[in-house]
C-alpha cells in the first residue's frame, strides 16, 4: 500500500505546483520587473556587475539575466522570465527531496517535504514576480550546496564546486552569509564530524564587511521598537505554523489574534519536543531552526511594513518549514490511528495550500487586467500620451487568510516609472500620466486596494 501511495505521490511533486502556476507564465511584467528594466537600461554586461549608486542592493545576477532576456527576446522576454522562475521552483522541489534522501529519512518524509515546499502559500510572491526570482535561485544554490556537502565526492572537487556556488551566491543575494551555518547544520544533522564549512563562514563575514562600503543608495531604515520586533517575530512564526492559522483565523476572528498566536506557539513548542524524542526528528527541528535563521536578516534589518509586505523574503526559509512539516507528518508510527490522523492532516494541509495558492494567483490575474490591455495594443499603434485612470498599485481580498502580513497582489509603486509599463509589456512607448478619479468602478466590493495617481 505504501509503495502505491509513494508511486502516486512522486509525480504530484511537480504536477500540482505546475498546474497551479502554469498560467503565470503568460502574465505580463509588473512591479519590480519595471525597476530592473530601468537599472539595466543603457548598461553593458560588465557594467551590470558593478554596484548601481541609485539602487540599495548589489544583486547583479538577476540584472544580468533580465538584461539577457530583454536583449534577446524583446517584448517576449516576460514569457521566458516567468517560465524560468517556475522551472527554478520545480528544481528546488527535486533538490530538496534529494537532500532529505541524503539525510536518510523515510521516502514518505522526503516526498511529503518536497510537495509541501512546492505548495506552501508563502511562496507565491517570489514565483509570480520575476524580479523576486533571486530568492528562488538562492534557495537552489543552498540546496545544491547542501547536497554536494553531504555527497561522497572527493574533498578537493567538492570544495571547488562549493566555492564556485558561494561566488555565484554573493552576486545574487545577501543571504549568502547564511550558507556556512546551513552547511554546518547539515553536518550536525547527518552526524558528521567535519569543520569544512567554517571557511565559508569566514568568507561570508568578509563579504558582509565589504558589502557595507559598496557605492549604493541607503536601504530602508529598520525600526528597533519592541512592539515592531514582536510583530516581525509573529510573522516568522506564522510562516512556520502556516497550516494552523487559516482555520484558527476563521474560527476565532482577527479580534482574538493573541489567542491564535498563543495556540500556534504552544503547538510549535510541543511539536518540537515530540520530534526531539523521535528518530529523524532532529531533521524537523533543524528545519524549524533554519527557517528562523533565514528570516532573521530581513526581520532585524528591514522596516516592519516592508517585511510584512514581503513574503518573498521567507522563500529560502520555507526549505526548513517544508522539512519540519514533512518530518512531522511523514515519520512512521506503530499506531494505525496515528498513521491515519497524520495522513488526513497531510491531505488537509495540501488541499488547503492548493486552494490558497489558486486564490492568490486569481487575485494577481484580476489585478493585471489593465496590463493585459496594454499588451493587446497593435504594434503599429501611434500613441503619444497614455492616461491611466485608477491604475492599481495593489489589490487584496477583504477576507484575510492569515492574521499577520500583507496578502495583496503588488502591481505598481511610487518607486517605479509609469512609462516602464508600456516599455516592458508593449511595442509603443508613449508618455504616461496616472490619474485618480471617483468612478462607479472605483470601489470594487470585497477588495481592499490602492490606486496610482
Amino acid at each position: 500500500m505504501a509503495s502505491k501511495i509513494f508511486r502516486f505521490g512522486v509525480p504530484m511533486l511537480f504536477l500540482l505546483p505546475w498546474a497551479i502556476y502554469t498560467r503565470v507564465i503568460f502574465f505580463p511584467l509588473f512591479y519590480d520587473d519595471l525597476l530592473h528594466l530601468a537599472l539595466i537600461d543603457g548598461r553593458s554586461y560588465p557594467e551590470l556587475l558593478l554596484p548601481h549608486p541609485g539602487y540599495s542592493y548589489h544583486r547583479p545576477m538577476i540584472l544580468l539575466w533580465t538584461s539577457l532576456c530583454h536583449r534577446l527576446l524583446g517584448p517576449q522576454a516576460g514569457l521566458s522570465l516567468h517560465f524560468a522562475v517556475l522551472a527554478l521552483h520545480l528544481l528546488n522541489i527535486a533538490w530538496l527531496v534529494r537532500l532529505l534522501h541524503q539525510l536518510r529519512v523515510p521516502n514518505t518524509v522526503a516526498w511529503l517535504g518536497g510537495l509541501i515546499f512546492g505548495l506552501i502559500p508563502y511562496d507565491e510572491q517570489a514565483i509570480l514576480v520575476p524580479a523576486f526570482s533571486l530568492h528562488v535561485f538562492q534557495a537552489l544554490i543552498f540546496l545544491i550546496s547542501g547536497s554536494l556537502f553531504l555527497s561522497s565526492m572527493t574533498p578537493v572537487r567538492k570544495h571547488i564546486l562549493l566555492s564556485f556556488l558561494f561566488l555565484i551566491a554573493t552576486l545574487n543575494h545577501e543571504t549568502v552569509v547564511l550558507l556556512s551555518p546551513f552547511l554546518g547544520g547539515l553536518s550536525m544533522v547527518a552526524s558528521r564530524r567535519t569543520w569544512s564549512w567554517i571557511p565559508y563562514g569566514i568568507a561570508g563575514g568578509l563579504y558582509a564587511w565589504i558589502y557595507q562600503f559598496l557605492p549604493r543608495s541607503e536601504p530602508p531604515a529598520p525600526s528597533w521598537e519592541l512592539k515592531e520586533l514582536a510583530e516581525r517575530g509573529w510573522f516568522v512564526l506564522q510562516a512556520l505554523a502556516f497550516p494552523l492559522f487559516p482555520g484558527l483565523n476563521r474560527l476565532l476572528g482577527e479580534s482574538l489574534r493573541p489567542w491564535i498566536q498563543g495556540i500556534a506557539l504552544i503547538w510549535v513548542i510541543a511539536a518540537l519536543l515530540v520530534l526531539a524524542r523521535r528518530s529523524h526528528g532532529r531533521i524537523g527541528i533543524a528545519g524549524a531552526a533554519f527557517h528562523v535563521m533565514a528570516a532573521l536578516p530581513a526581520a532585524l534589518w528591514l522596516p516592519t511594513g516592508y517585511f510584512l509586505h514581503g513574503r518573498r523574503l521567507l522563500y529560502l526559509g520555507t526549505i526548513g518549514v517544508a522539512s519540519f512539516w514533512g518530518t512531522w507528518l511523514g515519520l512512521p508510527s506503530s499506531s494505525s490511528l496515528v498513521r491515519t490522523l497524520r495522513g488526513i492532516t497531510a491531505i488537509a494541509v495540501l488541499v488547503m495550500s492548493v486552494l490558497i495558492l489558486n486564490r492568490q494567483v486569481d487575485l494577481y490575474a484580476r489585478s493585471l487586467e489593465p496590463l493585459e490591455r496594454i499588451r493587446r495594443l497593435p504594434p503599429n499603434a501611434t500613441i503619444r500620451l497614455a492616461v491611466l485612470v485608477n491604475f492599481p498599485e495593489w489589490l487584496a481580498y477583504n477576507d484575510r487568510i492569515f492574521p499577520i502580513g500583507s496578502e495583496g497582489a503588488l502591481i505598481f509603486g511610487g518607486h517605479l516609472l509609469p512609462g516602464m509599463l508600456f516599455r516592458v509589456n508593449g511595442t509603443t512607448h508613449p508618455d504616461v500620466l496616472m490619474l485618480q478619479a471617483d468612478t462607479p468602478f472605483h470601489q470594487p466590493r470585497g477588495y481592499a486596494f490602492q490606486v496610482s495617481g
